[in-house]
């Protein structure tokens, strides 16, 4: 009988791993996104981003609807030169991710929208402020 309780524990360890990479699997979100002057590092705590003389943060986690579209909170900083510093700016990050596939929107407080096209994957192409 002890050979029965074994595998019966390794079954049940065997199924539970299972369970846990199939549940990591479903946020399409996680990883790496970029794309034209866009580069955006998404996690479970929220994401990261990068635009031209500029960086962003989502500070929630996002979560696609039934129809994958998202909306959260967060804000840009917009770099000055020398020791200004940065200028902070709350935004609301919107968009839809098809597959490997995001179009984000983001609308700064002060109607500025900027719209990107993002792949999965892609570390972006961002353009150095001067």
């Amino acid at each position: 009988m002890p050979s029965l309780f074994r595998f019966a524990k390794i079954v049940l360890l065997v199924s539970l791993m299972a369970t846990s990479i199939a549940f990591a699997d479903d946020d399409p979100l996680d990883g790496y996104w970029g794309g034209d002057d866009v580069s955006l590092f998404t996690a479970n705590a929220g994401a990261d981003g990068n635009f031209y003389c500029s960086s962003g943060r989502i500070l929630q986690p996002i979560h696609l609807d039934d129809q994958d579209h998202f909306s959260v909170t967060g804000y840009i900083d917009f770099y000055e030169g020398g020791a200004h510093g940065a200028t902070r700016v709350a935004a609301i990050f919107s968009g839809v991710v098809r597959k490997k596939q995001m179009q984000m929107r983001i609308e700064l407080e002060n109607g500025v929208v900027w719209v990107f096209n993002l792949l999965r994957g892609d570390l972006g192409k961002v353009k150095k402020c001067r």
